[in-house]
Parts: structure tokens; C-alpha cells; sequence
């Protein structure tokens, strides 16, 4: 079993507090569907030096591609069958999306999935994406009884390789070479945290009725 590292002590606590009345709420942030004026903000994290360390640079898309895309994302109903996540990260207190969480990979067969998130630039240090994190694994784990969380984190990403560990990831494996970023060949770590040590790690985050 891993243990509770100091970074993140009392973030349970914290969460279970001020979140109380929704399970997406958090102590600083919301987790929420993506509404049409998030087009807006959306490319201001596109294109940037945080994109490389979270995915693969794509072409340039129009503001108003961006909208459409929103708006369709915005006009879905996800029913209780709906596992795989899209959603915005947005700051508590005004509501700004300040950067974005996915659920990918998911495997029930296996009890397993992976996820992806990223804060604007001018938004980080500040726990937005240990609180995101952690409430993702909360649904995962008490709605959908999954077993299993993964991550996969680029080498040279020092803030996601740090925050997974402060957060009580196990690293459980490096793929050599295996993404080709930039002009070169990358090693993907892998991270890993099962219900269990979730729950020892965050008794707090216990789902209530």
C-alpha cells in the first residue's frame, strides 16, 4: 500500500467540506460539462509549450471551428451508461474554465482507465489539477466501480511526473521510446492507483447518499 505524501495532506478534507452538495465540486474548483463561451478561452491553451507536455501538436483550428465543437459537446446529454469524460476544469468562485480533464482507456472488462489533464498556463500552482484528479477517481471509483487508475506521463514533464507522485501514484513501468515528439523519440512513464489505495490515501472522498 502507498502512503500519504505531505503535499496533499488534508486535500480530502478540504474537498469533502466545501463540495458537499455536488460530487463534482471541489474546495477551489468545479468540474462541468463545456458551454459555448468556454470557446473563448479554449485556444488561449492550444499551441502552447503545456500542450506539447500533454499531447501531440495539432494544426491550427479556427475560433469558429472551436465554437461548433463546443456547442455539439455542449448540446449532448451523457446518460448513466456514459463512461468516457470530456470536461471543463473551472475556478469555483467566478466559474472561468481554467483548463480541462478526459477520461480515456476505459476498460470494464479489466476495471481500468486512464485520464488526461492540463491547466492554462496563467492558472497553474494553484491545486486546480490535484482537485481534478481527484474527483474524477472519486466518480470512476464509487459511481462506475472501476478498480483501477492510470496515467501516462511523458520523461521530460517534470510539474505531471511531480504531481502524480505528491498525489500517491505508484510508477509502475516505463515504455521505452515510445512517442515521437518534437523531433524525437520519448520514454512514457506509467503511473498507477487502485481503489484501495485510494481510499486509504483519501478516506475523506468516501461518496455519501
Amino acid at each position: 500500500m502507498t502512503t500519504r505524501l505531505p503535499d496533499y495532506r488534508g486535500l480530502d478534507e478540504r474537498i469533502a467540506a466545501r463540495g458537499a452538495d455536488s460530487i463534482w465540486v471541489g474546495d477551489k474548483i468545479q468540474l462541468r460539462a463545456r458551454k459555448p463561451q468556454d470557446a473563448d478561452v479554449i485556444p488561449l491553451f492550444e499551441h502552447s509549450a503545456d500542450e506539447r507536455s500533454g499531447w501531440m501538436i495539432l494544426p491550427p483550428r479556427s475560433r469558429v471551428a472551436t465554437r461548433k465543437a463546443v456547442e455539439e459537446s455542449a448540446e449532448r446529454r451523457p446518460g448513466p451508461q456514459t463512461l468516457e469524460l470530456d470536461l471543463a476544469i473551472a475556478r469555483r468562485e467566478d466559474d472561468l474554465m481554467v483548463g480541462g480533464i478526459n477520461v480515456n482507456e476505459v476498460d470494464q472488462t479489466n476495471g481500468t482507465f486512464a485520464y488526461g489533464v492540463g491547466i492554462g498556463r496563467e492558472h497553474k500552482g494553484n491545486g486546480y489539477a490535484a482537485e481534478a484528479v481527484l474527483l474524477v477517481m472519486r466518480f470512476m471509483f464509487d459511481e462506475r466501480r472501476f478498480q483501477k487508475c492510470e496515467a501516462r506521463v511523458y520523461d521530460y514533464n517534470a510539474a505531471s511526473i511531480s504531481l502524480h507522485r505528491k498525489l500517491g501514484f505508484v510508477e509502475e513501468g516505463r515504455l521505452r521510446r515510445h512517442l515521437f515528439l518534437a523531433g524525437e523519440y520519448r520514454d512514457e512513464l506509467i503511473f498507477g492507483m487502485t481503489v484501495e489505495e485510494f481510499r486509504q490515501l483519501y478516506p475523506k472522498l468516501k461518496s455519501t447518499l
